[in-house]
């Protein structure tokens, strides 16, 4: 299947002026399919609601309508005859974007700043990320949570969407070649009449981008890197675009993703019937105000946007909760495709872990000039649960006990898990570990990091 054959656009609708929550649907697929809104909560306010159609101007589709535009502006004038209280207004071909500086976090570009990274050998999938409070200038980002992990390979931070690495990242690339990057590969990107050069927030969304041009770019990566527009008829369309990033590159990313684990209400793809592993990310704006979800396999690639359509706050509405469900039951109705992964791997992928890695690669540097904030605090590991001096009921006096998730922050990876001094089964590179608890009463969970640092936590087992 050809690049443009897959990048045939069931289409984008924007809805505005309103604070009903709705989902919005664009599917890339083979052959034309429709997209539209769901309902999630809450209800239509009277009055007027503007939807901004993003349907491009193809030629007769294989239902019989003229366009995608028609087929849209057709359903919309039917319910505008079957609804009384409100009526919908439409915006032929809008241009307006999501994102427009709202502080939406990176699901929206740190596919493409990691890429760029690999390509640059700047970082590797398993290279030690600092995520650590961090200064560039007068800039100072943050996590979405608000809390660091120490030391954390590229790999996790960006299936974690961890902001501080993503722009340590941008920073080593430059947020100038970064854009340029993107325009020349077709995503302009919009930012505020007062910008004058983009900077450092560019990785956490301070722009504006259309779902159109978010999925073109994770398109981008279902096809290896090379880059080419979204193709809105069944007419194949010629590429002129500069590639996105290396094969290379697009393949550790879509590797990462891959492995990124699915929303809580779905099993791992393995466990599923008819079920398609896919490669997907997920982000949520200040304020939860938008929640996205963007996935793609061999064949399709689909991006999610739950929201308001005015814009509006919606307290708790996160991408992974709300965005992703609906990006996998999308996927779950689609029939089975080729891996995202190509059938060869790239000549210049190295597959190591961190151990193996050439010593240039194995732990990211800041660049000079760049100063940490509270160094002696994050070098230190602590226990964050369980929390020292809680009693924990896990289980009736006549149940099994169930496993207890242990989590660290702060401190150099790998650690290594006591509990009560006995060394216990963990994954060193990993800030998590499961323990089976043998029976009630009082335990002391130690973790001890690679520096030597250690921390305790003595807590009653209910």
């Amino acid at each position: 299947m050809s690049a443009s054959d897959r990048r045939a656009v069931g289409g984008v609708w924007r809805a505005a002026a309103t604070a009903a929550a709705c989902a919005l649907l664009a599917t890339m697929l083979a052959v034309p399919t429709a997209s539209g809104f769901a309902f999630l909560s809450g209800r239509w306010p009277d009055g007027s609601i503007t939807m901004h159609l993003q349907l491009g101007t193809a030629g007769r589709l294989s239902d019989g309508s003229a366009s995608w535009g028609q087929s849209a502006e057709s359903s919309l004038a039917a319910w505008n005859q079957a609804i009384t209280r409100l009526q919908f207004q439409i915006v032929r071909d809008s241009t307006a974007p999501r994102g427009d500086g709202n502080g939406i976090n990176n699901v929206l570009f740190a596919n493409d700043i990691y890429g760029m990274a690999f390509d640059e050998l700047a970082a590797h999938p398993e290279t030690m990320m600092p995520d650590v409070a961090l200064r560039f200038g007068d800039y100072t980002p943050k996590n979405f949570d608000g809390h660091f992990r120490g030391q954390i390979s590229a790999r996790e931070a960006l299936q974690s969407s961890l902001n501080i690495p993503a722009v340590a990242l941008l920073d080593r690339v430059g947020p100038l070649r970064f854009v340029q990057r993107l325009s020349e590969s077709g995503v302009p990107l919009a930012f505020p009449a007062e910008a004058k050069l983009p900077g450092l927030p560019v990785a956490l969304g301070g722009v504006g981008i259309s779902l159109e041009g978010l999925v073109t770019l994770f398109a981008d990566l279902a096809e290896q890197g090379e880059a080419a527009p979204l193709n809105f008829g069944m007419a194949e369309q010629a590429s002129t675009l500069d590639p996105l990033m290396s094969a290379k590159s697009a393949y550790y990313v879509t590797r990462i993703l891959l492995d990124t684990p699915p929303p809580p209400s779905f099993l791992a793809a393995g466990n599923r019937r008819n079920a398609q592993p896919v490669a997907y990310k997920t982000g949520t704006s200040f304020g939860f105000r938008d929640a996205w979800a963007i996935g793609y396999t061999g064949d399709y690639t689909i991006g999610v946007w739950v929201g308001r359509p005015d814009g509006s706050f919606s307290a708790g509405r996160m991408g992974r909760d709300s965005a992703a469900p609906i990006l996998f039951e999308a996927f779950d109705l689609l029939p089975q495709g080729p891996s995202a992964l190509p059938a060869q791997v790239p000549a210049d992928v190295i597959v190591a872990d961190n151990a193996h890695l050439p010593a240039n690669l194995r732990t990211f540097r800041v660049r000079p000039g760049s100063s940490v904030d509270d160094v002696a605090s994050n070098k230190s590991v602590r226990i964050a649960y369980p929390v020292d001096g809680a009693t924990l009921e896990l289980a009736a006096a006549d149940q099994p006990l169930p496993s207890l998730t242990l989590q660290a922050n702060g401190g150099a990876l790998p650690l290594r898990w006591l509990v009560n001094g006995l060394p216990i089964d963990s994954q060193p590179y990993r800030r998590q570990a499961q323990w089976h608890p043998d029976g009630h009463g009082q335990v002391r969970v130690t973790v001890i990091d690679h520096d030597g640092n250690s921390a305790s936590s003595a807590v009653w087992i209910k």
